[in-house]
């Protein structure tokens, strides 16, 4: 998701902002599909198809993104995966 060199090396230089990263994977991959005014965003009238995770890739430090961890599945709407509330707490170290 980062785009970038070994850890202390600077970033290449096409590296983009998180957000747009996301909507590369989101709206963007719907839009190759052709699919998006059915899917890639949530919006009224959409497969809401989406998974809730335990941190926000976002803001969380780079060197955490790796070790996120899905906690729900929903497809069209529909929780389809659910995860083990017991989770090792040393992940993302």
């Amino acid at each position: 998701m980062t785009r970038s060199k070994i850890e202390g090396q600077r970033p290449v230089p096409w590296a983009r902002p998180r957000p747009a990263r996301c909507a590369c994977y989101t709206i963007g991959g719907a839009y190759v599909n052709r699919s998006e005014n059915e899917t890639g965003s949530l919006e009224l009238g959409k497969a809401a198809d989406f998974v809730i995770v335990d941190r926000n890739v976002l803001t969380v430090p780079v060197r955490r993104i790796g070790g996120t961890r899905v906690l729900k599945t929903f497809v069209d709407g529909e929780e389809v995966y659910a995860a083990s509330l017991f989770f090792s707490h040393d992940r993302g170290k």
